[in-house]
């Protein structure tokens, strides 16, 4: 017999709301003050130092990349000025060099620098490269003093260009983080003394190359050279000569002030004041370069120390990380006890309530009792169960019925295949023999195409607009589902096998004939194939299995086709 239990009936109670407010708002304290407060920062300070190491590393082999542009000009000097006996060999050299440049610019393509900037870089040294290969070809006779002194200036300019794009990176990284400009100012400078060392070189191989005393523009623009080395070396001593004697960096430095700021600049004035030189262009490259060599593992070791400087940053952010995180472990804990209690007092009693209310939702059992130590609001609660008993049981099953009857494929809004499957079976069950149902299975043509092509958001809305099409051809009697995939159901009754097909051409015509918009611009024009089957004595996988043989001899017939299959007792 049902429950009438009334409002003013039910037991009265009000403690459990107050410790559920107090025990809720501890909670959120505790993970409020310990977790917001704490974990906020050290995850940013964490994002922020692992973003930093990552693009000081970037930048360090951006700048491997203009070591290696300037270091080409070496064995491209030494192939311009090279015998026909020694040009092989100085090819060969020239060639190791410039796919070591290859491999460095390649790999600073999969990064985010500015496409135009690279690419401005890869056409100026390409042009550079051109005109040493034609500088290469001439006999040591024939080359003049401006035919290799524009070559080593094309190279001078693939040079500059790519120094604009290490100036880009270097003011996208202080824009990140203005900590890092100090690093960024001493890498940009030990790059910087590399390439007026090595154009200091050149500046004298050039004439020395065509066999003639060095010109007064070529001395002027070396000075130039030289003094902005100079000014790069003081900027650069005060904060090495600080570090202790046995300092690697320090050693470094005080071998690179003998090698080259000694031995190398004397042995440009040497040049620069004899003439006939007392060597070749290919000697004094080679002697040369060997004394800029602890310039290159100078400017290696400071970079060497800013990434680990910003290494360390990263690791120790990790470390504070954890720290914290093991803090907010605490505070879960604590959370997890306080949940605990809540269990005890609040969430048991209504775990248990929701259980009562499932059976009585079954139909399976009666609703429970409350326990004597249970607070006023759950005393009330079970007390409430007895009221809706009687008609949980009925909206169960209800709600089972319209769960049947209710089911539509998400995506396009029909029928889905479930539905079209009852709808079947239901319809030949209780047919006459002329009025049996007829079915019509359409599968789009090419869809694989369309969404491999346009993606699977494109696949998706020529599924929608094919699905609002269709249902404009069709009488409201007539049934439309999606059967899966790409492949759709029509359900026909109360209409014989040709009046079927008839429908099935009108719907081909349709398909074809509409033009889709995509939302990524595109324009399609879709085809389908349909299979349309009917007959009396035909249970319904029988209809689908000929619905599916017709729709097979469809598509083996070119696609965008109709082809019917009759039961096989069904006269012509």
């Amino acid at each position: 017999m049902p429950h009438s239990l009334s409002p003013g009936r039910l037991p009265q109670g009000g403690g459990l709301r107050w410790k559920l407010w107090i025990l809720t708002l501890l909670a959120a304290l505790c993970i409020g003050l310990l977790a917001g407060a704490t974990l906020y920062q050290s995850v940013g300070g964490f994002v922020r130092a692992k973003l930093n190491a990552r693009a000081i590393s970037q930048f360090a082999a951006s700048f491997e990349a203009a070591n290696h542009i300037s270091a080409e000009r070496g064995p491209a000097n030494d192939l311009m000025s090279a015998d026909p006996a020694r040009r092989e060999p100085a090819r060969r050299r020239l060639q190791q060099y410039r796919a070591r440049t290859d491999r460095s610019l390649r790999r600073l393509a999969t990064t985010q620098l500015p496409a135009g900037l690279l690419a401005r870089v890869e056409r100026d040294l390409e042009l550079a490269r051109q005109r040493v290969d034609i500088v290469a070809l001439l006999d040591p006779a024939a080359r003049r003093f401006d035919q290799v002194q524009a070559a080593i200036d094309a190279m001078f300019a693939a040079w500059d260009s790519y120094s604009r794009l290490i100036q880009w990176q270097a003011a996208q990284l202080v824009r990140q983080d203005e900590a890092l400009s100090a690093a960024v100012l001493k890498s940009m400078s030990l790059g910087n003394l590399r390439e007026y060392a090595g154009r200091i070189g050149s500046y004298i191989v050039a004439p020395m190359a065509a066999g003639m005393e060095v010109p007064v523009a070529n001395r002027i623009q070396l000075q130039i050279a030289r003094g902005r080395l100079l000014e790069l070396w003081q900027l650069l001593s005060p904060g090495i000569e600080v570090l202790p004697a046995a300092d690697p960096v320090r050693q470094q430095h005080e071998l690179a002030r003998r090698h080259y700021l000694r031995h190398g600049l004397a042995l440009v004035d040497q040049l620069l004041n004899e003439y006939p030189y007392p060597m070749d262009a290919l000697a004094f490259t080679d002697h040369y370069v060997a004394t800029m060599q602890p310039l290159e593992t100078l400017r290696n070791l400071l970079l060497g120390q800013t990434l680990a400087q910003a290494e360390q940053h990263r690791q120790q952010a990790w470390r504070t990380l954890w720290l914290l995180g093991l803090i907010t472990l605490l505070a879960l804990l604590l959370l997890a006890a306080l949940v605990l209690a809540l269990q005890y007092y609040v969430f048991g009693p209504l775990l248990r309530a929701a259980d009562a209310v499932f059976a009585l939702a079954d139909g399976d059992a009666e609703p429970p009792r409350a326990r004597r130590q249970d607070a006023g609001e759950i005393r009330r609660l079970f007390a409430a169960m007895g009221i809706v008993s009687d008609r949980l049981r009925e909206r169960a099953r209800l709600t089972r019925e319209l769960e049947q009857l209710a089911i539509t494929d998400s995506l396009t809004g029909l029928l889905n295949r479930r539905a079209i499957d009852r709808l079947g079976r239901k319809a030949l069950a209780g047919t006459r023999r002329q009025d049996t149902p007829c079915l019509i299975l359409i599968d789009v043509d090419h869809f694989k195409a369309i969404n491999d092509t346009h993606g699977h958001p494109a696949g998706d809305q020529v599924l929608r607009e094919l699905a609002g099409l269709m249902r404009a051809q069709l009488r409201p009697s007539d049934h439309l589902g999606r059967f899966g995939g790409e492949e759709f159901a029509v359900l026909i009754e109360g209409a014989g096998l040709a009046q079927a097909t008839r429908l099935a051409r009108r719907l081909k015509r349709a398909i074809r004939h509409h033009r889709l918009d995509l939302d990524n611009g595109a324009r399609l024009t879709i085809t389908a194939s349909l299979g349309v089957a009917g007959g009396p004595g035909l249970d319904w996988e029988q209809m689908i299995a000929l619905a599916d043989q017709a729709l097979y001899r469809a598509k083996a017939a070119g696609r965008d086709r109709v082809r019917s299959q009759r039961a096989p007792d069904t006269p012509d």
